[in-house]
């Protein structure tokens, strides 16, 4: 798994153990030309899937520029009508997004309670609920489970603690993994003290960059260290990227 450094923004690129490749995020437009080398980097020549957890401008804002330079065979989002622009996300920039990736052969919407059945590596879709819950778009970004094997990784995207109370009152389901994707780039209406405490992670990845918010609040850092997660952010320590085995588990490949 690499946690791309895309500047404020999300994008993770998962490897199987058969080679193939899933994008999941693909950060700000500006930021493009930078995912898109990366991927070159690591020998990406296509994609099994192309993810994008909700359209946010930092989530969605390289993804027709992925399509156009590499091949996606499966496009997934969470559906989220494109009703609200501002000066990030244009309605030119959701105008195309409609067209190329939701008119995509291969596009679907996922919601909770799908997976995808990726090889040796299981997608399990545990938020949103279709319909989608609320007007709020961070609320409905879509939580993913990975699962290979004894590994796990939760990736929560931009999931406020709204949203996390309605995963944790899902006795249905486990929260635990090994790696959390922490939500909303470390901002303090995410990541509450009961969510993490079920997922119980040994490793934490902020995905952040300079911004006005002033994320990640210092009282989510502290939480994450003090629940014993070993904690990286991409704005100081760049990509970020592990590799699991069998044999020896979890390790950093930084």
């Amino acid at each position: 798994m690499h946690f791309i450094d895309v500047g404020y923004g999300d994008s993770i690129l998962i490897k199987s153990p058969a080679g193939g490749y899933t994008l999941i995020d693909t950060g700000y437009p500006r930021r493009s030309k930078s995912l898109l080398n990366y991927l070159r980097e690591k020998k990406v020549d296509r994609l099994d899937y192309l993810i994008v957890t909700h359209p946010h401008p930092d989530h969605l804002g390289g993804a027709i520029e992925v399509i156009n330079n590499f091949k996606a065979r499966n496009l997934r989002d969470n559906g989220q009508p494109i009703d609200k622009y501002d000066e990030r996300l244009t309605q030119a920039m959701g105008n195309e997004y409609e067209k190329k990736f939701r008119g995509h052969p291969n596009y679907r919407a996922l919601a909770a309670g799908d997976s995808i059945r990726w090889g040796d590596i299981t997608l399990d879709i545990l938020w949103p609920p279709d319909p989608l819950p609320s007007p709020d778009w961070n609320t409905n970004s879509m939580v993913i489970m990975l699962r290979s094997q004894k590994f796990t990784a939760l990736l929560a995207t931009d999931l406020n603690q709204r949203g996390e109370r309605e995963l944790l009152n899902n006795n249905k389901i486990s929260l635990q993994a090994d790696i959390l994707k922490v939500g909303h780039h470390g901002a303090g209406d995410a990541t509450g003290p009961e969510f993490l405490k079920a997922i119980s992670p040994k490793f934490a990845v902020i995905s952040v960059g300079k911004n006005p918010w002033g994320y990640p609040s210092p009282v989510v850092v502290r939480r994450l260290e003090e629940a014993k997660a070993k904690v990286f952010r991409t704005d100081r320590d760049g990509s970020i990227s592990f590799r699991y085995h069998s044999n020896d588990g979890v390790k950093i490949m930084n």
